[in-house]
């Protein structure tokens, strides 16, 4: 009695020690979790060209991962270093002159003498309801959350390269030891080898799936927007080309958003400013080239690999924006597929009923 006594009390200490520690891990990688995440998912996408390169290597797996992880710096990371390097360039100058033209009262002048005949009649209205403190109160805190936008940059950029320098090692070890690393936590599940090796399939398919068209979709719709903005002559094209890029690698799946939050407000700028034609060229260029990049793109690339319905996919990435910043575009999807396969798992072994997309033969009477 004593002796399964002090083995019970063995047991939840040895488990409080290691939720502990675990916390305590999360804590201290806590600054860095995002990159660790991306670093996952990238050696997920590259760990078919890892395996093929460590066979030609006689199995020598560190010697593949580093080679890959170089060529995939040489071939992305430096021009994206450089790509940023040039928006940081560019964004600090852009938005100190607009903090300037806030804080200076132009956006005020702009509403009360230039604006559209609908626009200055609103404004007007809003100043003759007493609301012009709360209009001058809005502009100076805009200018000065600019202004403390233009500071941060710098620090902002140094952030950059320490996260590269992460990105790289972390990126090394999970090509090399990914492998290893997931048999390891599979066998250590309480659960039986065939469940986790269809979850482990459904979520690798889903990483390569979701990597893929958002990067593929962000390269093409960056690209052609920069050239259409050079063509408009739209100031800082690349800035916009770069912001444009980054919104729809995050909101890709979504089909509403992604360049249409760049190009959209921009067209429409244009045409407030009297620049009438470019706007509408814009705007028509946005919404049948930009726009079909990814009814072409995405149903090429995904091919229904995270079985999830579109509704679903759209509020999992609102939600997984919320709970994790901006790569909870990747993982919100994941969550849910995940959640999906859980059931399909449930339905088929559990419950025993046919799986998704097959119909239950009907009872004889």
């Amino acid at each position: 009695m004593e002796a399964t006594r002090r083995a019970r009390l063995s047991n939840l200490t040895f488990l409080a020690g290691f939720g502990v520690t675990l916390l305590l891990l999360l804590w201290v990688l806590r600054a860095y979790l995002v990159t660790l995440v991306v670093a996952a998912c990238a050696a997920v996408v590259l760990m078919p060209a890892q395996e093929r390169l460590a066979r030609v290597l006689a199995g020598k797996r560190a010697l593949a991962a580093w080679i890959l992880t170089i060529f995939t710096v040489a071939l992305v990371l430096a021009p994206l270093t450089l790509i940023t390097i040039r928006l940081v360039q560019e964004a600090a100058p852009a938005i100190a002159e607009l903090g300037r033209d806030v804080g200076q009262g132009g956006v005020a002048q702009w509403l009360q003498n230039e604006a559209p005949a609908p626009i200055r009649s609103l404004y007007a209205t809003a100043l003759e309801a007493g609301l012009a403190d709360q209009v001058r109160s809005g502009l100076q805190s805009i200018a000065a959350w600019l202004a403390a936008t233009v500071a941060a940059i710098p620090s902002f950029a140094a952030l950059i390269i320490t996260d590269a320098i992460i990105l790289i090692v972390a990126l090394v070890w999970f090509l090399s030891s990914g492998p290893a690393l997931y048999h390891r936590f599979a066998e250590s599940l309480p659960m039986e080898r065939h469940y986790t090796d269809a979850l482990g399939k459904m979520l690798v398919a889903g990483v390569r799936s979701i990597i893929l068209v958002s990067l593929v979709t962000a390269v093409i719709q960056g690209v052609m927007g920069f050239v259409a903005f050079a063509i408009i002559r739209l100031p800082y094209p690349l800035l916009l080309a770069g912001a444009m890029a980054f919104f729809s690698f995050v909101f890709s799946l979504v089909p509403v958003l992604g360049s249409g939050l760049v190009w959209g407000p921009a067209g429409v700028w244009l045409i407030v400013s009297g620049r009438v034609w470019a706007g509408v060229f814009l705007l028509a260029y946005g919404a049948l080239v930009l726009g079909s990049v990814d009814n072409v793109i995405k149903p090429f690339l995904t091919k229904g690999s995270l079985r999830l319905p579109p509704a679903l996919v759209f509020v999992s990435i609102f939600g997984g924006l919320a709970a994790f910043g901006p790569v909870g575009a990747i993982l919100g999807p994941l969550v849910a597929a995940a959640a999906g396969a859980f059931l399909r798992l449930w339905r088929t072994d559990f419950l025993h009923l046919p799986p998704d997309g097959e119909e239950t033969a009907p009872a004889k009477r």
